[in-house]
């Protein structure tokens, strides 16, 4: 015989005096969100990211959420730098038919690296909710060069400024150094001149 067979006979077998002030409370399962982010980043770049989820109508409040995705274990030196994929699971939300935001944000300056903010809005309707993320950042390796190259212009244009400013003071410091070069020049050649013998 089957448990709920069994259970059912012995329903049958109760009389009306066999149960008393029993209540009955029945409770419905409230709607919710469930939901998890995929981030996917080269594995130098993934501790500098940073996900959060606030919702849309408080963006002033804190955060819901805020989670740094796991970072993967460090590799043997001999290992080349490969893409990793993080899961970060996101807290259950009640499904009330509100905006939510997620935004993953990283710590890489923009001065050095090239990438897109990502932000993403959902609305929480009781399905489940599953994003993923690619942070793929390029460095900006020509703007670094540039500014190495302009960091080395502004001393000599200043000093091409200081120049042309102080022209006639330079005219007459060179005419005067190669006076005294000239004048010197002929003085040790007059030195040198051989001297002819006696007869």
């Amino acid at each position: 015989m089957a448990p709920h067979d069994e259970i059912l006979y012995d329903c049958e077998q109760m009389k009306e005096q066999d149960v008393q002030n029993v209540r009955l409370i029945a409770i419905q399962r409230v709607a919710v969100t469930d939901g998890g982010v995929v981030v996917r980043a080269p594995a130098e770049y993934i501790r500098t990211l940073r996900l959060t989820l606030s919702a849309q109508d408080s963006p002033h409040a804190p955060p819901l959420m805020t989670a740094r995705p796991d970072a993967p274990p460090t590799p043997a030196p001999p290992a080349p730098p490969r893409p990793h994929a993080a899961l970060v699971p996101l807290p259950r939300l009640p499904a009330d038919n509100h905006t939510y935001v997620l935004r993953l944000d990283s710590t890489l300056s923009k001065a050095t690296h090239d990438y897109d903010d990502v932000i993403i809005h959902f609305v929480s309707d009781g399905r489940f909710k599953d994003f993923t993320i690619d942070f793929m950042p390029k460095v900006r390796g020509s703007e670094q060069e540039l500014r190495a190259t302009s960091i080395l212009i502004v001393p000599l244009l200043c000093l091409l400024g200081l120049a042309v400013s102080q022209r006639q003071r330079l005219l007459q410091l060179v005419l005067a150094a190669s006076a005294s070069a000239a004048s010197a020049a002929s003085a040790h050649a007059g030195k040198r001149a051989p001297r002819k013998k006696a007869q």
